[in-house]
């Protein structure tokens, strides 16, 4: 009962249109996008004087794989990454180095051992008897005072400990591929950010609560939004304020996109509503792009509370599996370098697709043995479809095939080809609609749904023992069309491609 119109396009249209979308070299052409757009992306944004664990890793891949994919969708994109350097955390930590007369050894990672001082504070502070926790705020105040003003012992400690977490966080960005067009830390606004607050408190924009300066945002239910403590400091709103101006005045943003977690949602609403009570039509612009926590499967992490695992011993623990399984296959035919080579990548494919995988509002749990699996929804099974197509070319007796050249597609009759072409047919379109939506999970489930399609082919379709040549001809096209497509879309959320694996 009821009507239905049954369509069915000819391989030979399919591949014709999948190849008019291809560039000489097998890329993907950009999207040319109807209305262009100038995206800013602020993404990672990492604290100094903090440890740095796999949650971090999940803000900057998908503020990373955003980024690509918003240019692979025709548009302008700035990357932009500033680091909490100043506050309460950093003095803590510079008042403990300094009281204790600690240094960190030659054998230690300094930006790691910073976090682990981080968490040393802490303890001693809410272990401390009422007299002793008096005594440790007013030395805590007083490094925050000396870096504030720029000058003393603290300032000078601050100045050396910041690059610790900078190498620390270019050792982690060079692994994860990822780049910042503008890369920096909040205390270039400091400054700047406090004059905003005066000249805004000035103006009666701004209004003063109990000593301290802010603005009132009862009529969008919103509170107060403290700017000025009693003290004279700034908090994260003044300097998200002032970032915000010398973004809107130097890049000129369509939109802005601000890549942090949940937890930051209602301090963004009071930060964007700000920016408008101060005349700024730009706030009307800004987004949150708010995502849930990773876990382990003992729970959540905390740095405060140091149940962590740093970022580079989790590294070296993911690379060192990924060698373990390597080995088990190709002992004796591959040697340890060309192994410990593949490992480092299997490791990264499994933590950039696992953290992709997963719609950005839902929690994520991490799981190494899981993730770094041949077998199933991982980023390592991705790269092994990849090195399957790989291998059919390689293994080919036809070398001399050409897609763009005349390939008879109309011999391919298999359902699962004509999925394939299709899903191809695809790209551009999941392409735009995971940009409008901001969801990158959308492009990499269909990547997935690639991988599937492909194997379902490999299956059906036999390619070296296939008698007809034109039959043959033809899927062999279809292999290297496939890995066009397929190896665009892995670049696209920065998972390696391995010719052999």
């Amino acid at each position: 009962m009821g009507p239905y119109v049954n369509i069915t396009v000819a391989p030979n249209e399919l591949a014709k249109l999948n190849l008019t979308a291809l560039n000489a070299d097998h890329s993907v052409k950009a999207v040319t996008p109807e209305n262009k757009h100038n995206y800013l992306i602020e993404h990672s944004q990492p604290n100094t004087h903090k440890e740095l664990h796999i949650g971090h890793a999940r803000n900057s891949i998908l503020g990373d794989t955003l980024c690509r994919l918003l240019r692979q969708a025709g548009h302008d994109v700035h990357a932009e990454n500033y680091h909490g350097d100043e506050g309460a955390h950093v003095a803590k930590c510079l008042w403990y180095m300094h009281e204790n007369n600690l240094k960190p050894t030659a054998d230690d990672n300094r930006g790691t051992w910073l976090g682990t001082i981080y968490v040393a504070s802490t303890k001693a502070i809410e272990e401390a008897s009422p007299e002793q926790a008096e005594e440790y705020k007013k030395k805590i105040s007083e490094a925050l005072k000396q870096i504030e003003e720029q000058s003393g012992e603290y300032f000078e400690l601050w100045k050396e400990t910041r690059e610790w977490s900078m190498d620390l966080f270019h050792t982690f960005y060079e692994w994860l591929d990822v780049e910042f067009e503008r890369e920096g830390c909040e205390s270039i606004v400091s400054e700047r950010s406090m004059q905003i607050v005066d000249e805004y408190f000035e103006k009666g924009v701004f209004v003063e609560s109990d000593g301290a300066i802010g603005a009132d945002l009862n009529d969008e239910n919103l509170g107060f939004c403290l700017l000025k403590k009693s003290d004279g400091r700034g908090l994260y709103a003044t300097k998200d304020i002032a970032l915000a101006l010398k973004r809107f005045e130097e890049v000129h943003p369509d939109t802005c996109i601000y890549v942090v977690d949940n937890r930051q949602s209602y301090h963004f609403k009071q930060v964007f509503a700000t920016l408008g009570k101060m005349g700024f039509k730009e706030s009307e612009r800004c987004f949150h792009l708010a995502y849930d926590m990773v876990e382990t499967k003992n729970g959540a992490m905390s740095s405060r509370k140091g149940n962590i695992v740093p970022i580079l011993a989790l590294i070296k623990q993911l690379q060192q599996n990924a060698f373990a399984i390597l080995e088990e296959r190709y002992k004796g035919q591959w040697s340890d370098e060309q192994i410990e080579a593949h490992s480092s990548k299997i490791a990264l494919a499994a933590v950039r697709y696992g953290m992709l995988k997963v719609d950005a509002e839902k929690k994520i749990t991490f799981d190494m043995n899981e993730w770094l699996t041949l077998e199933g929804n991982t980023g390592p099974y991705l790269q092994y479809v990849y090195t399957r197509m790989s291998s059919l070319e390689r293994k080919s007796d036809e070398k001399d095939i050409d897609i763009f050249a005349d390939i008879d597609w109309s011999m391919l009759n298999n359902n699962s080809e004509h999925q394939l072409l299709a899903h191809m047919a695809a790209f551009s379109d999941v392409l735009t609609s995971s940009c409008k939506q901001l969801k990158p999970h959308v492009f990499a489930n269909y990547i997935y749904d690639f991988a599937r399609k492909f194997n379902a082919f490999y299956a059906e379709s036999p390619i070296n023992n296939e008698e007809d040549v034109n039959v043959k001809r033809a899927r062999l096209a279809l292999v290297r069309l496939a890995g066009a497509y397929y190896g665009t879309a892995l670049d696209l959320i920065g998972v390696p491609k391995l010719a052999q694996m």
